[in-house]
């Protein structure tokens, strides 16, 4: 509305009485490539509103009133007044939607970047359980695949990181998101209940054992948001940089595989294990999906292939090969944990810790998981660290977020002002305490599931059109109430 133009980040600069003026997507802190930095726009806001401050407010009063007209006369393509579409019709279209923007070789849509987008992803399982049509179940089993055969998916340990900047998931922006990990547990377990396929199962094991090692509020029982996508290449380094933790030099991994030969079966492990990651002397980082250059010259690992393939291009059985890769990813591991770590953003967020839930909750239905008293022990205490931390038992309402504190993470804090939840942060919970329930028969957490739902439609349904407003009536800080469709960071 103001520039033409949106997307993210998105920086929007408000007057005092929370009036938009001006905004737009990414601002360099400096200066350069033709963009005006970070501090160049604000002096020149600053200047703005010294000089001009009546026609910067009228100027954020008119976007205002088209927000709320837009809100008003907002409908969904072919649905009008006298020609509403029926819910099976919407259903229909979405499906279509989603065939025509498929990537067939590479999986999701068809352009760069990819993010999972895992809610279309589960959507689309329910339409084949629904429908049975099998180009619907080959588009999401297709996309899970490449997803994990590519360098988004952290193969040293678990965990996935946000988005990929190249088609094929090879190079990702490296910061790590817990609602990406809450709703990929979610997509593999689904995955491994239609297949039966135990590498879908492997995969939602081992994100769990990322989440309950590296976002772990362990004391207490939370989730914290995630981890960056920079840091220092080294301890004695000045300067971040994005990929550092996750990038590996060929000749560091053949160093660490002949100081650890005693611990493969096979001669050739280092072969194999280059082999299968597409490992290169040269580096397997494309120039375009790095053009800062940070990662030049190094591998992200990425499998363009199969455990079995990769078996047969050296006559070996299937769990020799596997072993290999595991030992090496462990080793791999064990040296990575040495390196400076990307910062950890320790907000424990309501809503995200409620996918989170009902990944943890829908791995521990799957009767042959791996380690299923483990899941629901830490699905239980994240529910009573919730309901301590995340829910104002005075003022009958859901916290946005709590914070861990302390050295070793020992205490949570609160904002000295309550900042109350929004509309995701109740939905997503009760859907997580659902399948809890559901993989438990605990009546309490069904109650309080409940509860909650009875809160949810109090302070967010729409009595006049229906649906659910994403914040509450009464507060404040909220200029136009909205629902929400979709996140705008495709999440």
């Amino acid at each position: 509305l103001i520039n033409g133009s949106g997307g993210w980040p998105l920086s929007i600069f408000l007057t005092p009485d929370l009036c938009p003026i001006t905004g737009g997507t990414y601002f360099p802190p400096t200066d350069r490539w033709g963009m005006p930095g970070f501090k160049t726009i604000l002096n020149k806001v600053a200047q703005k509103w010294v000089t001009s401050r009546e026609d910067l407010t009228e100027t954020g009063l008119s976007v205002i009133e088209a927000i709320k007209k837009s809100v008003s006369q907002k409908r969904v393509d072919g649905d009008t007044d006298d020609n509403p579409m029926t819910i099976e019709e919407k259903f229909e279209q979405a499906v279509k939607i989603y065939k025509r923007a498929f990537d067939p070789e590479w999986g999701g849509v068809n352009n760069a970047p990819k993010f999972p987008e895992v809610s279309k992803l589960n959507f689309l399982f329910h339409t084949f359980v629904q429908s049975k049509d099998k180009e619907v179940l080959d588009i999401v089993l297709n996309t899970l695949d490449k997803i994990a055969n590519g360098g988004i998916h952290d193969h040293v340990f678990g965990g996935f990181a946000r988005y990929s900047v190249d088609r094929k998931w090879h190079v990702p922006h490296f910061e790590k998101m817990l609602y990406d990990q809450g709703q990929l547990l979610i997509a593999y377990s689904n995955a491994y209940k239609v297949t039966k396929n135990f590498k879908y199962l492997d995969i939602a094991d081992k994100t769990f054992k990322y989440l309950t090692k590296d976002l772990y509020h362990a004391i207490g029982g939370g989730f914290y948001s995630g981890e960056d996508a920079d840091s220092l290449p080294t301890s004695e380094s000045k300067e971040k940089i994005e990929g550092a933790f996750y990038a590996w030099d060929y000749d560091e991994i053949e160093k660490l595989f002949k100081e650890n030969s005693e611990k493969f079966s096979s001669q050739n492990a280092f072969e194999i294990y280059v082999h299968h990651y597409d490992v290169r002397e040269e580096g397997n980082v494309e120039p375009a999906s790095d053009p800062h250059g940070h990662i030049l010259g190094k591998n992200i690992l990425f499998v363009n292939g199969s455990i079995e393939e990769t078996a047969e291009t050296f006559d070996l059985n299937s769990e020799t090969v596997a072993s290999i890769l595991s030992t090496g990813n462990s080793i791999l591991h064990e040296a990575r944990e040495k390196r400076p770590r990307p910062h950890l953003d320790r907000k424990i967020i309501t809503s995200w810790n409620g996918l989170v839930l009902s990944g943890i909750s829908k791995l521990a239905c799957i009767r042959d998981a791996p380690n299923r008293e483990e899941y629901l022990k830490v699905a239980k205490k994240q529910i009573d660290f919730i309901r301590e931390n995340s829910f104002d038992s005075d003022a009958k309402k859901l916290l946005r977020a709590c914070y861990g504190e302390g050295d070793n993470n020992e205490m949570t804090s609160k904002t000295d002002k309550p900042i109350y939840g929004f509309l995701d942060d109740y939905a997503f919970l009760i859907k997580g305490l659902i399948d809890y329930y559901v993989a438990t028969l605990d009546n309490s957490v069904l109650y309080w599931a409940k509860e909650l739902q009875e809160l949810q439609d109090e302070l967010f349904w729409d009595e006049k059109h229906g649906g659910y407003f994403y914040s509450e009536a009464a507060q404040s800080d909220v200029i136009v109430r909205m629902k929400e469709g979709e996140c705008g960071v495709r999440n």
